[in-house]
């Protein structure tokens, strides 16, 4: 069965499979386990990716023992099993479970958005009306541009947490991350929605350790088991509901998340029914029955587990227990780069190319006002036949996702026309939605700007440019 999932003969299996097959990733852990399992003469059980020769990866599982022969040659006997498809129905209902959490947060999310927005506008109105009729109001002008920029910075939070929500598994792989951080991402994401139900606090523990894990699927984790615990709130007073999230060290290597709320608890003879797929407590409509399910792979991937204390009137805890990151993997902050102001342009020409209108405009007026001569084009067609012209570029800013002629293509064909002023592209992006534009996105030569931004960002993005 190896043999036939890795597309060898039995006689290459030895140095084809560790050498060769075995996908680059999983090479170091594979041979890691190989040699423990050699020392110990243990049975092993593990999963892996492998590389066929046509260059599709296979997921498989393999349950066995390494042993050696008398003339000292190392081989594995037992069983093997082709598991890319659970694999691939794991990863399915993963999204899937996130996208029905998303949805129902999103008028919630929708509504933190639109709070601040709201008194941004308000205070922009005011601002013109106050230095229409008090020109020299400059201490009522700086209050507020003050409330107008803590608005945006809390439109840059919660649009930051929803697209770390949404991200898709392979998009990031483990990281040292801190659980209080984690845990503050997903109490922003739910808070619209639960603070209707019930009281939300956090209380970290100083000495929480870090975790390795992918941090988008561990927000994931705890935002379902807060809403979880929110629906299993009795209908009384908001303040009398009461959901808690705590951190803190369990063991010297362990760290614990808590999620603990006041609601209707959970039946003994229930709790063991809890993860398993499809089985819910929740009315029709509210949820699938994979919930917790698809939380409990997430945690056992990480080396984790969830355990569930409850009673019947007094509530429920949830912990996750994870181990705590090594030391080998926490590496140091880099040290803090001393930024000056970006310069200013000195009559250089700049393109600007955008199908949003309001924004097109700010783009060009800020660069204008910065020593810039700028032109613009409101689609990719027309910025691409004025970045063709002769005209000289001293730098294009473009948005990524534009309709006809988006930002790949644009990119694309400008390298075929002229590689150095393709390398002058400075991409804006509000998140990319394509498979074309992630691509372009993850490309090391290319120049990008994640919305919001500031003038100071454009402006250095633009010096840093080799012309």
């Amino acid at each position: 069965m190896l043999a036939r999932a890795l597309g060898v003969t039995a006689a290459e299996i030895p140095t084809s499979v560790w050498r060769d097959r075995v996908h680059p990733d999983d090479r170091a852990a594979m041979a890691e386990l190989v040699g423990i399992a050699l020392a110990h003469r243990a049975p092993f059980d593990t999963e892996f990716r492998i590389v066929r020769p046509s260059g599709e990866p296979t997921w498989l599982q393999i349950k066995g023992q390494v042993d050696v022969t008398p003339d000292g040659r190392a081989y594995v006997f037992g069983s093997t099993a082709d598991i890319t498809e659970r694999k691939q129905m794991e990863s399915r209902l993963r999204l899937a479970d996130r996208l029905i959490a998303a949805g129902t947060l999103a008028a919630g999310v929708a509504h933190e958005i639109n709070n601040p927005l709201t008194y941004v506008l308000g205070s922009i109105h005011l601002m013109r009306r106050r230095l229409a009729s008090h020109p020299g109001a400059r201490t009522a002008v700086d209050e507020l541009l003050t409330q107008m920029l803590d608005g945006i910075e809390r439109i840059r939070t919660v649009v930051a947490d929803v697209r770390r929500f949404a991200r898709k598994d392979d998009e990031e792989d483990l990281v040292v991350v801190d659980p209080r951080a984690v845990c503050a991402s997903a109490i922003r994401i739910v808070s619209a929605d639960v603070r209707h139900r019930a009281t939300l606090t956090a209380e970290y523990a100083d000495d929480t350790p870090n975790v390795l894990a992918n941090d988008a699927r561990l927000v994931q984790v705890i935002v379902n088991l807060i809403v979880n615990a929110s629906q299993a709130m009795p209908e009384r007073a908001v303040d009398a509901n009461r959901i808690v999230i705590r951190t803190r060290r369990r063991w010297p290597g362990e760290v614990v998340i808590e999620v603990e709320d006041n609601g209707a608890g959970i039946p003994q003879d229930v709790v063991p029914q809890l993860f398993d797929p499809f089985f819910t407590t929740k009315p029709i409509g509210l949820g699938t029955g994979l919930g917790l399910s698809v939380c409990q792979g997430i945690v056992a991937a990480l080396g984790g587990r969830i355990d569930v204390s409850s009673a019947l009137g007094r509530g429920s805890v949830f912990s996750v227990v994870l181990p705590a990151a090594d030391a080998a993997h926490v590496t140091p902050p880099p040290p803090v780069p001393i930024v000056a102001a970006a310069p200013n342009g000195s009559g250089e020409r700049v393109l600007v190319i955008d199908d949003e209108p309001v924004l097109r405009r700010i783009l060009a007026s800020s660069l204008s006002s910065s020593g810039y001569v700028v032109d613009e084009a409101s689609n990719g067609r027309a910025g691409l036949d004025l970045a063709t012209s002769r005209t000289a570029y001293r730098a294009i800013v473009c948005d990524v996702m534009m309709p006809d002629v988006d930002g790949a293509t644009l990119y694309e064909q400008l390298v075929e026309h002229d590689p150095s002023l393709a390398a002058r592209i400075v991409f804006i992006s509000g998140g990319a939605v394509t498979p074309r534009a992630r691509e372009l996105l993850q490309r090391p030569e290319v120049h990008v700007l994640h919305k919001p931004f500031e003038l100071d960002d454009l402006l250095g993005a633009i010096e840093r440019i080799t012309v």
